[in-house]
């Protein structure tokens, strides 16, 4: 994965080059997050050093196309796999337990490395509504970021005085994460902007009920109201109603999960995007 603070990797990139080989770069995002355009000029070269790109989204082919001037032949588009979803179950009790999960309670589960794109604050927002509206809820914020950001989300949780927010600011093992996702009832993606989500694709294989944001990646794979609930990624109290709905409808939230099931998001996936990227590059090798 290239750096984007080190000029070390574009001079090797230049010197393949001039060994004669081709090079494919798989794009995750266009840019580093919460930057805004500062790197466009950077990122820019370097996707015309390149022989092909792939992404994730017929939404980042076109914005390759059209603000970085990728030719649309150099860009091929193989979907985001899924993480994790095939471990064995174990019982997780005592994983459970030290995230402080009471029972009988409705787990929301936000995780993930924390930045300000994702919405957290979006969310905490939204939650003092949920609570008001449940008492028998919890949301377990799982991941770890910038100790500036941490400390923010510890103030805004302390300022709007939530009472059922756990939060867990650390590294989150895979045996965790899985725990966390499958015992969530319902598993949240509030961002403001994304060009590619594994966080959703674990939910997806592990076919959880998802809220997120209605955003052009997530809609590429998120129906709403048929597999998932999509939100305005700026309204809070949109977020909170469909939490809300979702909260008190168990009904709901068993046909929002059986259709993400229904999309078998696990090894299918995988199979397809290793014969994907197979071709990707036989046709690159090709040309």
């Amino acid at each position: 994965m290239l750096q984007w603070r080190l000029p070390l990797d574009l001079w090797f990139l230049t010197f393949c080059r001039k060994r004669g080989a081709k090079i494919i770069l798989t794009v995750h995002d266009l840019l580093p997050h919460d930057t805004a355009e500062t790197h466009k000029n950077t990122f820019h070269n370097l996707y015309h050093m390149v022989d092909g790109i792939i992404c994730h989204s017929d939404h980042i082919k076109t914005r390759l196309n059209t603000e970085f001037l990728v030719p649309l032949e150099n860009i091929f588009v193989i979907p985001h796999g899924p993480f994790f979803y095939d471990l064995p179950e174990k019982s997780e009790e005592g994983i459970l337990r030290d995230f402080e999960i009471g029972l009988g309670k409705t787990l929301v589960l936000w995780q993930g490395i924390i930045f300000p794109y994702k919405g957290i604050d979006l969310l905490l927002e939204a939650w003092k509504r949920v609570e008001v509206a449940n008492e028998a809820v919890c949301l377990v914020i799982a991941g770890t970021g910038s100790p500036e950001l941490l400390e923010q989300i510890r103030g805004q949780i302390s300022y709007l005085g939530l009472k059922t927010v756990k939060i867990h600011f650390r590294f989150i093992s895979t045996q965790e994460l899985v725990a966390l996702y499958r015992a969530a009832d319902i598993v949240v993606y509030p961002y403001r902007a994304i060009t590619t989500s594994g966080a959703l694709a674990t939910g997806l294989a592990l076919g959880k009920t998802i809220v997120a944001s209605d955003l052009p990646v997530f809609r590429e794979l998120l129906r709403d109201g048929e597999n998932a609930l999509l939100v305005d990624p700026l309204d809070s109290d949109g977020l909170a109603s469909a939490l809300i709905k979702l909260v008190s409808n168990p009904q709901l939230r068993t046909e929002l999960a059986e259709n993400v099931r229904a999309m078998n998001f696990g090894d299918e996936s995988w199979r397809a995007i290793a014969k994907q990227t197979a071709t990707a590059y036989e046709q690159l090798l090709s040309d």
